[in-house]
């Protein structure tokens, strides 16, 4: 078998802990691949995809801020890569193919505690965030997108709506006011990431005990935004979960082969605690 170059293109991505489980998964598989860290800006993203595949790479991952853009630069792209606008694993084999697998790996981490939600909303509207949104599509009666910008958060709720979701979007300051009445709380920004630790998308006050709590963001494995949710008796999800399992669609597409989950997601506790 061929030894094949693997790799994540973002900006930042240092912080990534992608390389520790991918790299677990070729090793226990027993292939001889190896994964990088590409630090892409955003006006070199069309150079790095052409390049990549010039290169013979087997494929790539994609993070903030390239998931949409990335979409356009794919010969061709899965159905829900289409549907939630976005691209976060590029298989190289033939053609430059664009998949979402933040919409499997959200799906089955929001699903864990609970599987219908009356009420969720989203923080933030960018690629990670239409994942989700697409993941909770068919397991939330009404999902509500709150965003800096209203333009992105309303695309995003358009977006729902053309997929027969109950959806609404608004303002920052009308984060508190949404929360209520809501049983979810997802942040799909990066706000909490290392090195910004003290900081959340919320005060303590607007979070209450009916709420579950999921942070994208998991470095660290509590953010500031858990910790506040702990404190009022909300159940929380850290970001792992749904790394761990995107990362092994992502896998299972490059390979063909049954990603080993278990083990990927060690690795990455085992990076956490250092």
């Amino acid at each position: 078998m061929k030894q094949k170059v693997y790799g994540l293109i973002g900006d930042p991505v240092s912080h990534s802990l992608s390389p520790q489980m991918q790299n677990t998964a070729f090793k226990t598989k027993k292939l001889p691949h190896t994964y990088h860290l590409f630090h892409v800006k955003k006006q070199n993203l069309k150079k790095a995809i052409e390049g990549a595949k010039a290169l013979n790479l087997g494929g790539l991952n994609v993070t903030i801020p390239h998931k949409q853009k990335a979409l356009k630069l794919c010969t061709e792209t899965s159905e829900e890569a289409v549907i939630a606008g976005a691209v976060n694993t590029i298989d190289l084999k033939e053609k430059i193919h664009g998949y979402n697998t933040d919409i499997i790996g959200a799906k089955k981490a929001v699903t864990q505690p609970k599987k219908h939600y009356e009420k969720a909303v989203i923080v933030g509207a960018g690629g990670a965030a239409r994942g989700v949104c697409i993941a909770l599509k068919d397991n939330a009666k009404q999902i509500t997108i709150i965003n800096r910008t209203p333009k992105k958060a309303r695309e995003l709720s358009e977006l729902l709506q053309k997929q027969n979701t109950k959806s609404s979007y608004r303002p920052l300051n009308k984060l508190s006011q949404e929360l209520s009445n809501a049983d979810l709380l997802i942040n799909s920004t990066p706000v909490g990431m290392y090195p910004n630790t003290n900081k959340s998308i919320t005060t303590k006050e607007n979070l209450h005990k009916d709420l579950i709590v999921f942070d994208l963001v998991y470095r660290p494995i509590k953010t500031k935004l858990l910790k506040q949710a702990e404190e009022v008796g909300a159940k929380t999800i850290n970001g792992v979960e749904m790394l761990v399992q995107q990362g092994a669609e992502s896998f299972k597409i490059w390979t063909n082969r049954e990603p080993p989950t278990d083990k990927m997601r060690e690795a990455v506790h085992r990076e956490l605690k250092q």
